[in-house]
């Protein structure tokens, strides 16, 4: 995938749902990575919006699915790595916060 990734950076284009610009991803940065699959961070040149990518190939080809985040590279990589919420400490914040 880090030939796929080169030629990401070279050629690709990337739309900032932010600013309405298409940018070249020279900062992709990657998140995690499984087989033919990529989680990448970059950030627009021209309004500073974050994009989180989603790379991945199929029998179409190269998918790029990208979302507009506040989160900073640090953030996703430091939320990637952090344990799971469940559904009772969700419930057991909500309670403190309600009274």
């Amino acid at each position: 995938m880090s030939i796929i990734l080169s030629k990401l950076k070279k050629e690709t284009l990337i739309y900032c749902p932010l600013c309405n610009k298409d940018y070249s991803p020279q900062n992709l940065q990657i998140v995690d990575q499984a087989e033919e699959t990529v989680l990448a961070h970059s950030n627009c040149p021209i309004c500073g919006g974050s994009v989180l990518s989603l790379l991945y190939k199929d029998f179409l080809g190269l998918t790029l699915l990208g979302l507009a985040t506040d989160m900073s590279y640090e953030d996703v990589s430091r939320l990637k790595k952090a344990e799971v919420v469940d559904s009772d400490e969700v419930l057991s914040l909500y309670e403190r916060l309600a009274h």
